[in-house]
C-alpha cells in the first residue's frame, strides 16, 4: 500500500544560522516517538538588498534562494533535533515565490505523494 506523506512548507533555522525553506515532516519510530525531521528540496533563504532602489530611503530587498548542499544529488535530508533553533510558517510572499520556482520538483517526485495545504498562516499548527 502506498503511504501518503504530508509535507508542509516551513522555514527551518539551523544552529549554523542558515534559514532553510522546504517541505518538512517529522520522522517517527513505530511507537510514534520523534526521531528527526526530514526536509525535501531545501533552499537557503536570504534577503539581498535590491539594486533597483539605490536610495537609503527605499531599503528594498529581494528574496534569494540558493540550493542547500548544491553538490549533492539528494532531495531529502534528515536534520537532527539539536541542529534546529526554530521552525516557522512561511509568509504568503515566500510561499508563492518558492512554489513558483520549485513547486514542479514535487510534481515530478516519485518518492512521496505530497498534499500541500493552501497558504494560511497558523493553519498547520497542532
Amino acid at each position: 500500500m502506498s503511504e501518503t506523506i504530508k509535507e508542509v512548507l516551513k522555514i527551518v533555522v539551523l544552529q549554523s544560522g542558515e534559514h532553510l525553506v522546504g517541505g518538512l515532516i517529522e520522522l517517527t519510530d513505530e511507537e510514534g516517538k520523534g526521531i528527526c525531521f526530514s526536509i525535501k528540496h531545501p533552499y537557503v533563504l536570504r534577503l539581498v538588498p535590491s539594486t533597483e532602489f539605490p536610495t537609503e530611503e527605499e531599503n528594498k530587498f529581494v528574496i534569494n534562494f540558493a540550493k542547500w548542499l548544491p553538490f549533492s544529488p539528494n532531495i531529502n535530508y534528515r536534520i537532527s533535533y539539536p541542529s534546529i533553533v526554530t521552525i516557522a510558517d512561511v509568509d504568503e510572499g515566500v510561499y508563492n515565490v518558492y512554489m513558483e520556482k520549485f513547486g514542479h520538483l514535487y510534481e515530478n517526485s516519485t518518492e512521496t505523494t505530497n498534499e500541500w495545504k493552501k497558504f494560511n498562516p497558523g493553519e498547520n499548527e497542532k
